[in-house]
């Protein structure tokens, strides 16, 4: 395994990476990480009887492995690991984007975390959720709310957590603002 050279918050989530991930703002942090993200040998396939399966994905115990054909490979294991093997041909640096997104929602989820492709803002103690589809408005209306006062929480993707007996937890993201110039 690559050697982790940077170090993020990712949905409250220590997270330590061969790759840099732009958009996330580098971090340290005194735990171990949670979760490791580097290139690796991913196989095409999780084994001949998948516990449940897509035409792009497939599930194995504590694995998922997603294709992303002309692109690359991601393996996830257990919510802790990432690894991502590029197509012959493409630079690694094409696979952020999706590792940010869909490979981490899909991490969040092997967590037992809901993902929702929203902003948060903290109002009074409360976290005050804005979602839609992408253009709607989400990371404008947060960014302008930061700037009368109330802090970011997340943009673009907003983790939560149930826990019995406290209720649902929104965890905070090391994300910037996704402003079009518009």
């Amino acid at each position: 395994m690559a050697e982790a050279r940077f170090n993020y918050r990712i949905s409250g989530l220590a997270v330590a990476s061969d790759l840099a991930l732009p958009g996330l703002e580098e971090t340290a942090f005194a735990q171990p990480a949670a979760v490791a993200i580097h290139a690796a040998s991913v196989p095409e396939s999780l084994g001949a009887d998948p516990a449940d399966c897509g035409p792009s994905w497939e599930i194995v115990g504590e694995r998922f492995l997603l294709r992303i054909p002309g692109l690359a490979r991601f393996q996830l294991t257990a919510g802790r690991e990432i690894a991502y093997q590029p197509e012959t041909g493409i630079p690694a640096t094409e696979l952020a984007i999706f590792l940010v997104g869909t490979v981490f929602g899909i991490l969040l989820h092997q967590r037992d975390h809901i993902a929702l492709h929203a902003s948060a803002v903290l109002v009074g103690d409360k976290a005050v959720l804005f979602c839609g589809p992408s253009g709607a408005g989400k990371s404008t209306l947060a960014a302008a709310l930061g700037k009368a006062g109330y802090p970011l929480i997340t943009d673009d993707v907003c983790a939560i957590s149930l826990e019995p007996g406290t209720g649902a937890t929104i965890h905070p993201d090391g994300r910037q603002l996704k402003l079009w110039a518009q």
